[in-house]
């Protein structure tokens, strides 16, 4: 039962793409203790950089007496529409009234924050049950200049909310502490990833017709231990992952061990079409963003060992420069744009 429920929910998520209409909090109620999730806004549009992590994000719930009670984020995520689904065959729609009305960026998801429903604060306080107010705040979300530009769910037309005072309700008593192991969110959070990305996309002049990356790192520092303790040769190797949903975007990759602890990945990232600025896109192009491609890798399955980190890892992870490039469209080496790495999470 639960997992259908898991199942049904994930779904009413996966609807919030397409409207870009609500950010309202699901459920709009909750006991103490209780987990709640919110739709923070377009994935395209929301960060003021490519990833957001939870320490990013602070939310803090204020009953209807006044009292403030800081949560903790749980989980912060990304979610996309189905392949099939309305808003993605919109996104390939020349004519779609997505790119008419300037509602929203193609293949765009959302970013979702789950927080835990605080029960005291450091005054243990109890949170008084009735009408309260989320407050979300961050340095890496953007609030929209104006309802009308392009930021999905941050201002919903229907509403007029923003994430500074989102209305809520809380119950009295406290809620049955199920995790969100439980239902699976962790899965759902980004792995450990470390980005390439272009150094300059000015000099991309919109005739790139993809990019082709060679990393290598150390062998050694991915060999997991799972939660038994037993060594797992396969169970932490890193991979080369899309950034983006684009159904037009192409990418393979390679695996090649290259003796004496060093492991060869490399990718190939075309689109026929091409890859263009959000100026001058076009249905069956793909935004320059896409072009990126995450080095990412489980971090759970080592158990606190923690052998790559944020202070470490360009010991481990490299961009082999001479063999990574940007290629036009009619194949040839875009020269004056260097690939660069930067770990994200």
């Amino acid at each position: 039962m639960k997992i259908f429920q898991n199942s049904m929910w994930l779904v009413i998520l996966a609807s919030l793409i397409a409207t870009g209409c609500s950010t309202v909090p699901l459920p709009k109620y909750a006991k103490r203790g209780d987990f709640v999730t919110i739709p923070l806004g377009g994935t395209k549009t929301v960060g003021n950089s490519n990833y957001l992590t939870k320490s990013d994000v602070t939310v803090t719930v204020t009953d209807d007496q006044g009292q403030a009670f800081p949560a903790v984020v749980s989980r912060l995520f990304r979610i996309y529409a189905d392949p099939s689904s309305r808003y993605s065959l919109l996104s390939m729609d020349a004519d779609s009234y997505l790119f008419a009305n300037n509602v929203s960026y193609a293949n765009e998801g959302q970013w979702m924050l789950q927080f835990v429903m605080p029960a005291t604060n450091s005054f243990s306080q109890i949170p008084a049950a009735g009408p309260a107010t989320i407050d979300v705040a961050s340095t890496e979300v953007n609030p929209p200049a104006d309802p009308g530009e392009r930021q999905i769910n941050l201002e919903p037309r229907n509403l007029n909310e923003n994430l500074s005072a989102l209305p809520f309700e809380i119950l009295d008593g406290d809620g049955d502490n199920i995790t969100s192991e439980v239902y699976g969110m962790g899965h759902l959070e980004l792995g450990a990833t470390i980005l390439v990305t272009p150094d300059n996309e000015v000099g991309l002049l919109n005739n790139v017709g993809g990019a082709v990356y060679v990393f290598e790192y150390s062998t050694d520092s991915f060999i997991a231990v799972d939660y038994s303790g037993v060594t797992d040769e396969g169970g932490g190797l890193p991979h080369l992952v899309k950034t983006s949903p684009d159904q037009h975007l192409q990418l393979s990759t390679s695996r090649k061990d290259l003796g004496g602890n060093l492991t060869q990945l490399k990718a190939v990232v075309i689109n026929p079409y091409g890859f263009r600025d959000d100026a001058t896109w076009v249905p069956g192009t793909s935004y320059y963003d896409a072009l990126n491609v995450a080095f990412s890798w489980d971090l759970a399955v080592y158990v606190g060992q923690g052998i790559v980190d944020n202070t470490n890892w360009q010991s481990h992870v490299s961009l082999v420069a001479e063999e990574s490039y940007y290629i036009d469209l009619d194949g040839n080496q875009i020269l004056g744009v260097t690939p660069v790495l930067s770990k994200v999470r």
